[in-house]
């Protein structure tokens, strides 16, 4: 509503009301006239007014409207203008042509109203409205228009004129009827609308109940009720909602409310009423049209009585055949529902308490839940069967659905009863009514466990595809790391030994004794080396195949680590101590000397020279613990789990090279083999500790005898 148009509908409303308060102060007379014939104006200038401004679809009803009503005004003018300017009775005259022809136009008006509401045909609106113009103009003709036919003291003009008003007072108030009963309207034009022809109406017929006996006057308190016709009629054109009286309404299913039906009650009780009042008045005329309008009185009610009729059997008939399409739907509707892999169900919302009982849920919840037929109707049982790590979250996917009201899809794990984890899609719409309660909850729940295992399996091949593409890269990277390693470990040595071999094979030098010795040293040391490098190659493939089994003996671990030490040429740098008690171990000893001897070529190759290095042993748990600790830098944090890995490298801390990477994989994969562990830590004091722990043992090993104990070996 525009502030324009609400401001210009209430103060017509309110300056109406004060100008009629101030009529009946005036004194009788011209200016009292002025002030009427003023208001009257007002309210054609307003109809005219108010489609103008708020333009309604179509504007030609309320033209109409406002020209009956300026037709009423000119009629007013001329009435003053016969009494006040040229003193003569003013009836009949023009004034009355003015009167008279004011009525086809409001009733064209109000007919044009009609028809831009409701252009349907309504035999029911239409027959009630004759029956209550019809009764109401038996008693207009009984009361009012016979008494004027027959009275001798008028003309046949004044005869003619004097019922004129009356009947076209009737054929308005059938138009008034149609509209009223014809709609159901709550628009404030519309009401406004209709208390102004009923203010018009009423006052016209007391009019003409008080001329009969000559009994009015101007200012008399029937002016109230025309001058409230004018006030009301004004504000109905001003107000916004005037555009809603000439478009069409949606079509509702018509009622016969009580209003209605007392409306037509009394309508039907005219003709006895005016039999009623004539006795009571000792009069008896017109009984002849009393009796005819009776009778149409009655067959218009029955009539509309059969027209009742025919619509409940039209209203039963449609009720049974849209009854059997429900059914038939219905039928459909769960052929459909509890044949698509899917739960359906339906909850109700109670009103009072909120609390959700599911009505309906289809029996797929059987063959993807486990549960029982009796367990449907329960309140969403599958809630009851939710995954602990889902339950906050779907519960508060409840919570946010049923705050907003819209939709929101979402997944979850329940258990089932037999113990199987279901992945539901959750699809579930809630429905509320017209004050926004939620009333009823419709939802759908999709099995989506083999779309869920089947993105599980891809998602661990992705995995696995990029582990191995990773562990391939890995692969190749050590393989380059190997070659050039292997490559420099066969290289070296390989070039001494040939440089020996060939130095030795010449005739024409003259080496010394010692010279020579020096050289076949040389040769052996470097022989050992490729020897050890084949050693480590090839327990290594034997390990990777499994070719290997431990043969365990009891050896005396002291004497066995005094032996490697001893026959070690790779210490000569380095002050070695051997710290070890004579104890027995069931050990294989040939995959514990290389063992001890890898760990010492490790702490030789990356401490500086003249490190001091400890080699130790000690009973420990049912087993052995093995240790070959250093002073040297230590072993990085980051390196202390990947340092036993196949090929990698540490820093070489002096001359020697850093090796090929396969010496501490060796001590892991030979304490494996054991059925033990090796670990690296720091070393109290500084330095390193590489540790080795052969457990007592296994039942499927093979424990073979002893050889003979040798002597215990210097170190």
């Amino acid at each position: 509503m525009s502030r324009t148009g609400s401001v210009l509908w209430r103060a017509f409303l309110w300056v109406g009301a004060a100008a009629v308060a101030v009529y009946f102060v005036l004194p009788h007379g011209l200016v009292q006239n002025t002030l009427y014939n003023a208001l009257s104006l007002a309210a054609a200038v307003a109809l005219f007014a108010g489609a103008r401004l708020h333009r309604p679809s179509r504007r030609l009803p309320w033209y109409l409207l406002a020209v009956g009503q300026l037709l009423f005004t000119v009629g007013d003018q001329a009435w003053d203008f016969f009494e006040f300017v040229r003193h003569i009775n003013p009836f009949p005259s023009m004034a009355d042509v003015f009167f008279l022809a004011g009525y086809p136009f409001l009733g064209l008006g109000v007919l044009l109203v009609v028809r831009s509401r409701n252009p349907r045909r309504d035999r029911g609106g239409l027959i009630d409205a004759v029956i209550v113009a019809t009764g109401v103009g038996l008693l207009s003709w009984i009361f009012l228009m016979l008494p004027y036919a027959k009275d001798p003291s008028l003309s046949l003009l004044e005869n003619v004129v004097s019922i004129a008003y009356p009947l076209m007072d009737v054929l308005l108030l059938a138009l008034v009827a149609r509209l009223l009963v014809g709609q159901d309207d709550r628009a404030p034009a519309f009401r406004f609308l209709g208390l102004s022809l009923a203010a018009m109406l009423v006052a016209d017929a007391a009019f003409a109940a008080l001329a009969l006996g000559n009994a009015y006057a101007d200012g008399n308190l029937i002016d109230a009720g025309w001058l409230l016709s004018f006030v009301f009629l004004g504000a109905a054109g001003l107000h916004p909602s005037m555009r809603e009286l000439s478009t069409r309404v949606a079509e509702t299913p018509k009622r016969l409310t009580r209003k209605r039906l007392a409306l037509l009650a009394g309508a039907s009780l005219m003709a006895p009423t005016a039999l009623a009042i004539q006795a009571a008045r000792g009069e008896h005329r017109g009984e002849l049209v009393i009796a005819v309008g009776s009778a149409v009185l009655f067959l218009l009610v029955l009539v509309r009585m059969s027209g009742l009729v025919r619509d409940v059997e039209s209203n039963r008939d449609e009720l049974d055949e849209q009854g059997a399409r429900l059914r038939e739907a219905e039928a459909r509707y769960r052929t459909v529902v509890e044949h698509i892999p899917a739960i359906t169900f339906v909850q109700e919302v109670d009103r009072e308490t909120r609390q959700k009982q599911t009505v309906y849920v289809s029996p797929q919840v059987e063959a993807i839940l486990g549960l029982p037929p009796r367990a449907r109707v329960a309140s969403k049982p599958w809630l009851d069967l939710l995954h602990p790590d889902d339950r906050a979250r779907v519960l508060s996917a409840e919570q946010r659905r049923l705050a907003g009201g819209r939709p929101i899809p979402h997944e979850y794990r329940v258990v089932t009863p037999d113990g199987r984890t279901v992945w539901l899609h959750d699809e579930t719409v809630l429905i509320g009514d017209e004050p926004g309660l939620p009333r009823v909850w419709q939802g759908v729940l999709f099995d989506v466990t083999a779309h869920k295992l089947a993105e599980e399996a891809l998602r661990n091949a992705l995995k696995r595809e990029r582990d191995a593409a990773i562990q391939l890269r890995a692969l190749d990277e050590m393989k380059t790391t190997f070659l050039h390693a292997v490559s420099h470990e066969l290289r070296t040595p390989l070039a001494t030994i040939m440089g020996v071999a060939l130095t030795l094979e010449r005739h024409d030098l003259s080496l010394s004794t010692e010279d020579r010795l020096d050289l076949i040293r040389r040769l052996a040391a470097n022989a050992r080396k490729l020897a050890r490098l084949l050693s480590d190659l090839l327990d290594l493939d034997r390990l990777d195949r499994g070719m290997l089994d431990p043969k365990r003996v009891p050896t005396d671990m002291r004497q066995l680590l005094a032996r490697v030490v001893h026959e070690s040429d790779l210490a000569a740098d380095h002050v070695v101590e051997v710290e070890a008690t004579s104890f027995v171990a069931s050990i294989d000893p040939s995959k514990v000397e290389r063992i001890v001897e890898n760990l010492l070529l490790n702490a030789v190759r990356h401490t500086p020279v003249g490190t001091r290095v400890w080699v130790w042993a000690e009973p420990k748990d049912e087993g052995v613990l093995i240790a070959v600790d250093d002073a040297g830098p230590g072993v990085p944090a980051d390196l202390r789990e990947e340092i036993f890995g196949t090929f990698v490298r540490g820093p070489k801390a002096n001359g020697h090279s850093a090796g090929v990477g396969i010496g501490l994989s060796l001590v892991a994969r030979f304490a494996e083999f054991h059925g033990g562990r090796a670990w690296v830590e720091d070393r109290p004091g500084g330095g390193a500790s590489f540790r080795v722990f052969l457990p007592a043992t296994l039942g499927h090993e093979r424990e073979v005898e002893a050889p003979a104990t040798p002597s215990e070996l210097p170190v």
